[in-house]
């Protein structure tokens, strides 16, 4: 019997050697943080590792509670439910760090969810059971968040929302889209009677809300009684994550989204509602989903300076004082500008889209980003010597000559078709190029990559 006894302190010594060993870690690994930052980063290891509920042997508990302080000096939060169940699917998780460990769960997950996906995109039997991906309910349990996958589902919300998706050639497009990653349609439901109420759009690529349909295609109003849980579903909707494992988050609400909604002259519809535009607040107004701002020749270099921070609004601009538009530098929401000269000569970046469609001239030498379209289609010569980036379609098609030598990226089609001169040398990406068919050969300057994407 000695001998066994013998064995056990033997392993009782090892053991408490092993856990100072690893108590001196968490306190080396503590020390590594900012003494300011020391307190709080201990306090969320302990948090996380009692919120994990999880029966350990003392060792591996100490080595848990080792990892989620490394875990914390390189990351602000944790999913414990995400890491609770990578324990569970994972027998050896003490080893490698956590980073790792969530890592390759969440790859694991997202390449089950993409397959499950993907099977259930191509169901195109009515009668089986064909239910929808539920994302979540709202705060009061009155309505949900449903999510279309296939032919069926797009059908089923078009017979019963009176609108072009169920149409047998508008459904195809959408679930092509849908099967290549583009975007994902959702669909606001009512839970009594299980009844749409507004179907939209995502577009995964640009983070941009692309549409928004109630029943018979009707505007979306602040006054409906469905609006504020319609708001709180968007703000939902953020935290959800797509089939790659990307938050949904919405960066911009595209022009026909805006156009959805009704708002009136000079306000904005937030999710306070509809409110004058000069009541916009960045702090109370994060998600700004429509607006109609009409300048005037009163207007001040205070208030043109207020309405260039309100996104996904709407300004024309084309009775602003021209001293004022020469000193607009970014603007955060759309431009409009009806006059037959466009000139903005500080302009540098527009977040939405601009359209100058009855300018013969087009001046804005510094500008390099838009975040939409971007229409000069009257324009004759197209000179831009620092745009780089264009986020919808490029529509110059009356100009003789378009000259934009730092043009990289153009997101939708460009259209210059009564062009003699075509010249973007390093233009890498464009859904494809309308030019003439008289067109020059040495007059075109484009990129090898875009060379196969013109159409003549």
């Amino acid at each position: 019997m000695e001998p066994k006894i013998e064995n056990k302190n033997q392993e009782e010594k090892y053991e408490r050697e092993f856990l100072e060993k690893i108590e001196n870690e968490i306190n080396q690994t503590a020390k590594g943080f900012p003494e300011e930052e020391r307190k709080n980063a201990l306090q969320k290891a302990n948090d996380a590792f009692c919120s994990l509920s999880l029966e350990l042997s003392p060792a591996r508990s100490a080595v848990l509670r080792l990892k989620l302080l490394q875990y914390f000096r390189e990351n602000n939060e944790l999913d414990i439910s995400m890491l609770r169940q990578a324990i569970f699917e994972t027998p050896n998780f003490l080893k490698g760090s956590l980073n790792d460990l969530v890592e390759n769960y969440q790859k694991r997950t997202i390449k089950q969810t993409h397959e499950e996906v993907k099977k259930r995109m191509n169901v195109n039997d009515k009668e089986s059971y064909n239910p929808y991906i539920i994302e979540f309910e709202t705060d009061s349990g009155k309505y949900y968040l449903a999510r279309l996958l296939n032919q069926p589902h797009l059908e089923e919300e078009g017979k019963e929302m009176y609108h072009c998706i169920g149409a047998p050639t508008s459904a195809s497009s959408y679930l092509y889209r849908m099967k290549a990653g583009d975007i994902d349609t959702f669909s606001f439901r009512q839970k009594d009677g299980d009844k749409p109420v507004i179907t939209f759009e995502y577009d995964r690529v640009k983070r941009s809300l692309t549409q928004i349909k109630k029943v018979y295609e009707a505007k979306l109003l602040p006054s409906d009684p469905f609006f504020g849980e319609f708001i709180e579903v968007l703000k939902k909707m953020e935290e959800t994550t797509d089939d790659d494992g990307k938050k949904r988050k919405i960066e911009s609400i595209h022009r026909e989204a805006s156009e959805d909604i009704s708002v009136a002259l000079n306000h904005l519809c937030t999710e306070r509602g509809e409110i004058l535009f000069r009541e916009y607040n960045s702090k109370k107004d994060t998600l700004v989903l429509s607006g109609k701002i009409e300048a005037t020749k009163e207007m001040t270099k205070e208030d043109a300076e207020f309405i260039s921070k309100i996104p996904g609004a709407t300004a024309n601009l084309t009775n602003l004082l021209p001293e004022l538009k020469h000193g607009i530098t970014e603007w955060s929401g759309n431009i409009t500008d009806d006059s037959s000269v466009f000139s903005y000569d500080n302009l540098v970046s527009v977040n939405g889209f601009v359209e100058a469609k009855n300018s013969k001239d087009f001046k804005a030498p510094h500008l390099e980003f838009v975040g939409g379209a971007l229409n000069a289609g009257e324009t004759l010569e197209f000179d831009m010597p620092n745009l780089k980036s264009v986020g919808g379609l490029l529509n110059v098609y009356r100009a003789r000559a378009c000259k934009t030598p730092l043009l990289q990226n153009v997101n939708g089609p460009i259209s210059a078709v009564n062009a003699e001169v075509f010249e973007a040398p390093v233009l890498k990406k464009a859904k494809y190029i309308g030019l003439s068919k008289t067109i020059a050969e040495e007059n075109i300057s484009l990129s090898k990559e875009m060379s196969k994407k013109i159409q003549r």
